[in-house]
């Protein structure tokens, strides 16, 4: 990216977050922006958050830990991030929660676009026990004085901010006035001293909410929250009766926390229509690195997530390459082992479906989708989707083999009432000599995203491996597995060695043959 030359601090304030921060850091080591530095520091955490952060430390090599002698609050944790920080914009990351992969980038973007705004923040998911449970967003606009009159306008975490601002009013204001309050603070005092935020309405972050962060508002914070709009709303142009809400924290403090949090998610629901997005469960053993995992991680990346919810079914338990990008985009991942008892799982997969309340099941398990999509109809899903991604799947063609398949395509034609294929090939081979089903695939071809490619260095990639333009060079990337096309490709580069041809193969994947693929390069004397 173009503007990858601006450094990006990511500061990062802890207390008692083992089991929340190893989920917040990957979330910024794995954003599309790459020039960022992440400061951590922990404030005496009474847990293992310590050993934690220092496990990070080793695995990445742009992350700098610090530590308090004693308790020191948000604010002034903040503050001694800052001061070690050396970004030209400094990023806000709470610990318990996590950011939208595209989250440093899009807002880089908006600063460096915009040089009359000094500051930026976004909206933001609202999750609780790791399910999205509505959102936080308002009208996008450059911050007026009247948006701060109901309290903080918008969440912290998800702001953006130029060093300058931060230095112009001297950070985070350390009292005991600001012992939870300290972002509205620091903003507020931007606003008075003519410094601009811009309020940006898609959500890039993901922010917890849970029982425990109703609780944390006492009423000793909320008085504390009065005391400080009174002092300032003095110092914004507001009207009186804007100038009232600063009675609003008292009256919330007398408020149940059980009625609080209830008024506020029936709030981000209706607000949003969040509630009303198609929930699709998408079922296969894992998301390894594979052809049907990376066309289904181009449509997690690019789906609009306001219109659908999805979320991932896994017959294995073990974690999977795609497992944390699909958690920092806000994806649930669910386990239903897979058994010899069948229907065991069939009632297991039932019970996952009508628990989740899906309207949508996708299998993408070849003839197993049979059993995936009886499941799916025995919980009332209103549509079963059969997916089929391959002409084959790898297995011998013995007796029992024959009988699962057809007892298999009996189920899909039965349970499935939506049929898909990468290819008409694919689509003949699980859904064969059925004329009316045959009518319905439709073909989704593996579509891959041309702009990540753009900017590659040609040069620099021939020469890491040792190639030339004078050179055929040909290409294969897939599993090496059984289903796949090695040996082939191994014949053809016997056929091209005897033409004398100037060429290299290159190929790319992992699987359980890679060793016998080697051997059989040896073999056939190809190792050049």
């Amino acid at each position: 990216m173009k503007y990858e030359k601006n450094l990006v601090s990511v500061i990062i304030p802890t207390y008692n977050c083992e089991g929340y921060i190893t989920k917040c850091v990957e979330s910024i080591e794995n954003q599309t922006y790459k020039n960022i530095e992440i400061v951590i520091c922990d404030d005496c955490s009474k847990d293992n958050t310590r050993e934690v952060i220092k496990d990070l430390e080793k695995k990445y090599n742009n992350i700098v830990v610090l530590y308090n002698d004693k308790n020191l609050k948000a604010a002034a944790t903040r503050n001694k991030c800052i001061e070690v920080a050396k970004g030209e914009f400094i990023a806000i990351q709470d610990a318990d929660d996590y950011s939208a992969l595209n989250r440093i980038e899009k807002e880089v973007d908006f600063l460096l676009k915009n040089a009359n705004i000094d500051y930026v923040c976004a909206g933001a998911f609202i999750f609780e026990d790791d399910k999205i449970c509505g959102k936080r967003v308002a009208q996008e606009k450059v911050l007026e004085d009247k948006d701060f009159c109901k309290g903080m306008p918008c969440i912290h975490g998800t702001a953006l901010f130029r060093r300058s601002a931060i230095e112009k009013v001297k950070g985070y204001r350390v009292d005991k006035m600001t012992v939870r309050g300290q972002d509205f603070d620091m903003i507020v005092r931007m606003q008075i001293n003519n410094l601009k935020g811009y309020r940006m309405s898609e959500c890039l972050y993901y922010y917890r909410e849970d029982v425990n962060a109703f609780k944390r508002r006492k009423f000793k914070n909320r008085f504390n929250e009065y005391k400080m709009r009174k002092m300032y709303y003095k110092q914004l142009n507001l009207t009186f009766f804007q100038r009232l809400h600063r009675f609003r924290p008292l009256f919330v403090a007398f408020i149940p926390k059980g009625v609080l949090k209830f008024y506020r998610r029936k709030k981000e629901k209706k607000n949003t229509n969040y509630a009303d997005r198609i929930k699709v469960a998408q079922v296969l053993r894992g998301m390894v690195i594979g052809g049907i995992e990376t066309f289904l991680m181009n449509v997690c990346r690019n789906i609009d997530k306001n219109k659908f919810q999805i979320d991932f079914i896994y017959f294995d338990t073990k974690e999977n390459f795609y497992d944390n990008e699909l958690r920092n985009m806000g994806i649930n991942i669910h386990y239903v082992p897979k058994t010899k008892n069948i229907l065991k799982h069939i009632l297991c997969l039932r019970k996952k479906f009508k628990d989740e309340r899906y309207d949508v099941v996708h299998g993408h398990s070849s003839w197993y989708n049979g059993v995936v999509l009886f499941s799916a109809w025995l919980a009332r899903i209103k549509t079963r989707i059969s997916h089929s991604h391959s002409t084959s799947d790898g297995k011998s063609n013995n007796m029992t083999r024959s009988i699962y398949r057809k007892l298999s395509k009996f189920l899909i034609y039965t349970f499935a009432n939506r049929f898909c294929a990468c290819g008409i090939e694919a689509g003949k081979y699980l859904y064969y000599n059925r004329k009316k089903v045959q009518d319905k695939v439709v073909i989704l071809k593996n579509g891959i995203d041309i702009n990540k490619f753009k900017n590659i260095d040609n040069e620099k990639v021939m020469q890491e491996f040792n190639l030339n333009n004078n050179e055929i060079i040909l290409g294969n990337i897939s599993r090496f597995e059984p289903v796949k096309n090695h040996e082939f490709m191994l014949n053809i580069a016997e056929e091209l060695v005897k033409r004398n041809a100037n060429f290299k193969m290159i190929l790319v994947g992992d699987g359980s043959l890679i060793e016998n693929i080697k051997q059989k390069i040896i073999s056939k004397n190809l190792s050049n």
